[in-house]
């Protein structure tokens, strides 16, 4: 919505979602959509990144953002990275004093969930 409005670190909540839109691109077949989506609810505004990717292995969801932790699937040279991306996605939310959940989608996908003061 036009009027979605977030207390946060403008350049943290940049980072955080810059990593996100970057891994979704990075895991869903070409030509597949990226969807961002923002509402507010009870005071907190949640911003989602979903695509329409392989997803995570569900026993991985909960290590993701742990630092330099790689869920199996993605561990090829082709796939880039160390590790890192969804560590900083955490880290920078937890700075601004939001949440972040994984979640794989039905059928298909992965979603990444902020969920952060409203303005």
């Amino acid at each position: 919505p036009p009027d979605l409005r977030v207390a946060a670190d403008a350049d943290l909540l940049r980072r955080a979602l810059g990593n996100l839109v970057r891994n979704a691109a990075r895991y869903s077949p070409a030509g597949t959509p990226i969807t961002l989506r923002g509402s507010t609810a009870a005071g907190q505004v949640t911003l989602a990144v979903e695509d329409e990717g392989p997803g995570v292995p569900a026993a991985d969801l909960d290590r993701l953002g742990e630092p330099f932790f790689r869920p199996e699937a993605a561990r090829t040279r082709e796939g880039g990275g160390v590790g890192l991306g969804l560590a900083i996605v955490r880290a920078s939310i937890a700075a601004c004093g939001g949440e972040v959940r994984f979640a794989n989608r039905a059928p298909g996908g992965f979603r990444a969930e902020l969920t952060l003061a409203a303005a």
